[in-house]
């Protein structure tokens, strides 16, 4: 499977969209408190989307991708739930 189609279906499913308008959702009440308090830094707002937001995104996108193209059948159940 061609990488553009994946990333485009990634895109287009609505799993994906909900995790993405729920992080945007995040993003707007995180600010919006932060600036009520008065505590809000752009520093801090790119640490936690970095560490945060970002690993599991990509994650989920790795995940998504390898059942899409179905090399998840090939993973036995026992690894995929971290026991040796």
């Amino acid at each position: 499977m061609e990488i553009k189609v994946l990333l485009l279906e990634f895109w287009r499913a609505p799993q994906t969209r909900t995790i993405l308008v729920l992080i945007l959702l995040d993003l707007a009440t995180g600010v919006m408190a932060a600036i009520r308090a008065g505590v809000f830094k752009w520093k801090e707002l790119v640490r936690f989307y970095r560490t945060n937001v970002l690993p599991y995104v990509l994650g989920y996108g790795v995940a998504w991708s390898l059942v899409r193209i179905g090399w998840i059948a090939y993973i036995p159940a026992y690894q995929i739930a971290g026991r040796p």
